[in-house]
């Protein structure tokens, strides 16, 4: 009698498989680029590390999905680093 295991592995996820996740995510965030905290909260089938660990960084994985987007004449915007809204920012220099 022989005995097979059929064990999912999730670092075995083909690369293909990846960056539909990916694309999935990019369409859940609206287009807008989004980190590792977010995609790893958004539950996606897949986490930042499979990412990573498939393209060697989050960036690479990131640029991965711009070039898949870019082939759907769509693109992955850049999110803002500002935390507060320069309006908000100069109205606050002018009241103090």
């Amino acid at each position: 009698m022989s005995l097979e295991f059929k064990r999912f592995r999730v670092d075995r996820i083909p690369a293909e498989d990846v960056l539909a996740v990916l694309v999935a995510a990019a369409e859940h965030f609206r287009f807008v680029e989004f980190g590792k905290r977010e995609f790893n909260k958004g539950h996606f089938g897949c986490s930042a590390r499979v990412v990573q660990r498939q393209f060697g960084s989050w960036s690479a994985g990131l640029d991965a999905l711009r070039a898949e987007l870019a082939k759907a004449n769509q693109e992955l915007t850049a999110r803002s680093r500002a935390l507060i809204p320069d309006a908000e920012l100069y109205a606050e220099m002018e009241r103090i």
